[in-house]
């Protein structure tokens, strides 16, 4: 160990905060402190507890010290904060597991919540983040502005929503910290056997702490405050869960005797990905300022480089892929393709397939196939093929043509009928033929035509435009989606054959998520792709970062100076995953409708730590070339 390191490992009493660079061993640190506090302090191993921030995190930290200890069993306590909490309530208020809210329990009643007028999916989990959000910073809802809707319309949903868990017994996770809180705040001799019990508690990656988090945390460790903090202020990316880097500058003044220790060694990354790293993160104001080294040689330059298209800059990534496997001793699960949120991964699932190069997912994709206005298209499409009745359901009335489905009784959707039972309504029955019409014309059209039939010709995008104006949503985004869906049908020459790309895709996307659920770290050799939130603790000898664009990353919702930098945050992160190689990539073309990311342009000047900035359909020699 270095001695940063065996200084934090010796620390014994008292507050201490360890800031832990990426690839810095601050895992080792902990756990090797753990077996210094039992073995030459002569703690007792029952009063120390370590909490970390999910479970496979705590059952690894668990697992490395008990490999340590040459598997002699401890009665450390390891745990998430919520186990922790969630174990502290059970104890007082008799919880059992099954008051602990599901996450389909959650969408269930947000759907009661809001009848009719439940958002689409993207919105409906925005509205669920703003309720954790809310519950974590413990910000009173009379106080509370609302980002996803109109402010008194999500008070109202908030406490209908609040209600209903009462009336279940439902707890979610941030309720146990609440309730923890309480409880611990009002009940003195409840929060003195607790401190009698955790009399050292450790916290892994602390910049992630919540303020409410931090408020148990505190009274759990007084008087005595043994309290031994790790984490990176510049690696805080959760703020839509209330996390907040300030934290570790707020515990160094409400501990003022509390030792500060840095530790400066990435043993992880190349000397290039340090600086090139470093240089981005350095742009950060708020935040402590660290000199971080390299353990390793300079290794390969960081590679910058544009692409006019994202079929361009996929097209690439696979052809540095399969160029990559090519080479002795190198092996698909050592690649990690990392994007800004799991929405751009889409079109790369499906050109991997394609090539036959194997891929896993810790998350979900978000296939563009899955969102409602594809959604919509395609069952535009698949009518006008099978008329399916529950397809006929979703368009009937996109756009507007006051069209009823007491109308549509019979099994088999039949246009006579339908005008039929409107003969007393003619204007109600120029609209049916008109539709009827229009799915006429496009049955022999190819995908990318039919498409451009239903947004133009149908007026499906007035009817989106309206719609997003009434959720007070950007059309803009939308509008992308859209003209995605029609970029993608334009590589097939009829609808059936792009549907059954569509039913291909998702049907193997599928059996990934499965196999991702099984295991995080996967089951065979094959490429990782990730976002950039679910990268961080992992780390690859080639990373590849696509789609560090303006909107992008900073995403366009990041607006106020300490968004932007969260935003800076996580492009580290994702920067930091990379130990040998590092690829960064960016979508810039004539039209000027992407543009590079302020974040890259600090490379495009001449004190830059990466070697290229260019755009170009194929890569320059020097990036082709890095393998």
């Amino acid at each position: 160990m270095n001695c940063a390191q065996k200084e934090a490992v010796c620390h014994k009493e008292g507050p201490c905060m360890v800031l832990a660079g990426p690839g810095s061993g601050k895992t080792a640190v902990i756990t090797e402190r753990l077996k210094y506090l039992v073995e030459e302090y002569r703690i007792p191993s029952d009063q120390i507890l370590v909490i970390t921030f999910t479970k496979a995190a705590a059952m690894e930290m668990q697992q490395r010290f008990q490999k340590l200890m040459k598997d002699e069993f401890l009665p450390i306590t390891f745990g998430t904060f919520h186990a922790i909490y969630f174990h502290i309530l059970k104890n007082t208020f008799h919880y059992s597991f099954e008051n602990i809210i599901t996450s389909q329990e959650k969408r269930q009643y947000l759907r009661e919540v809001m009848e009719k007028d439940l958002p689409d999916t993207e919105q409906t989990e925005q509205i669920l983040n703003e309720i954790s959000f809310l519950k974590n910073s413990n910000i009173p809802i009379e106080t509370y502005e609302s980002i996803s809707i109109e402010s008194t319309k999500f008070k109202e949903i908030y406490k209908q929503y609040s209600y209903l868990m009462k009336q279940n017994q439902k707890v979610d996770f941030d309720d146990m910290v609440l309730q923890c809180y309480e409880l611990l705040k009002s009940k003195s001799e409840v929060l003195a056997r607790w401190q009698r019990k955790y009399a050292y508690i450790l916290i892994d990656e602390f910049q992630d702490i919540n303020p409410i988090q931090y408020e148990v945390v505190r009274m759990l460790a007084a008087p005595e405050n043994n309290l031994f903090v790790v984490g990176d202020d510049d690696q805080s990316i959760y703020g839509f869960r209330g996390a907040n880097p300030n934290i570790l500058k707020q515990f160094q003044k409400e501990y003022p005797k509390c030792r500060n220790i840095l530790l400066n060694i990435n043993y992880r990354c190349s000397s290039n990905i340090v600086a090139s790293s470093l240089q981005l993160i350095n742009e950060n104001k708020n935040r402590f300022t660290k000199k971080i080294q390299s353990f390793n040689e300079k290794g390969e330059e960081v590679i910058l480089h544009g692409f006019a298209s994202e079929e361009e800059q996929v097209e690439n990534m696979i052809h540095l892929i399969k160029q990559y496997v090519g080479e002795p001793k190198h092996s698909y699960e050592d690649i990690a393709i990392i994007y800004r949120t799991n929405v751009g991964a889409g079109y790369l699932a499906e050109q991997l397939m394609i090539h036959q190069i194997p891929f896993q997912m810790k998350e979900k994709i978000a296939s563009i196939y899955e969102h409602f206005l594809a959604k919509d298209i395609i069952s535009y499409l698949q009518f006008c093929k099978n008329e399916r009745r529950e397809d006929f359901f979703r368009i009937m009335n996109k756009p507007k043509r006051y069209l009823s489905r007491k109308a549509c009784e019979d099994t088999v959707i039949s246009f006579e009928a339908l005008i039929r039972f409107y003969q007393d309504k003619p204007f109600l029955q120029e609209k049916v033929k008109r539709l009827r019409y229009d799915l006429e014309r496009m049955k022999n059209m190819n995908p990318y035509a039919a498409i451009n039939y239903i947004r133009k010709g149908m007026g499906y995008d007035d009817y989106v435009s309206q719609y997003a104006k009434e959720k007070k949503i950007s059309i803009k985004e939308w509008a992308e989606i859209l003209h995605e869906i029609q970029s993608r049908a334009a590589k097939f020459d009829t609808i059936d054959k792009w549907l059954a790309h569509i039913e291909e895709t998702r049907e193997k996307l599928k059996e990934n998520t499965e196999r991702a659920e099984v295991s995080s770290k996967g089951q065979k050799k094959a490429v990782f792709i990730l976002t950039m939130h679910g990268s961080k603790g992992l780390e690859f000898d080639l990373v590849l970062i696509p789609d560090i664009n303006e909107k992008n990353i900073p995403h366009n919702k990041a607006e106020r100076v300490e968004e932007i930098e969260e935003e800076r945050r996580l492009l580290y992160v994702a920067m930091t995953r990379a130990k040998k190689r590092l690829f960064l990539f960016y979508i810039s073309n004539a039209k000027g409708e992407k543009s590079i990311s302020r974040f890259l342009k600090i490379y495009c000047s001449g004190s830059s730590t990466i070697s290229s900035c260019s755009v170009s359909s194929r890569y320059s020699e020097k990036a082709s070339a890095a393998f």
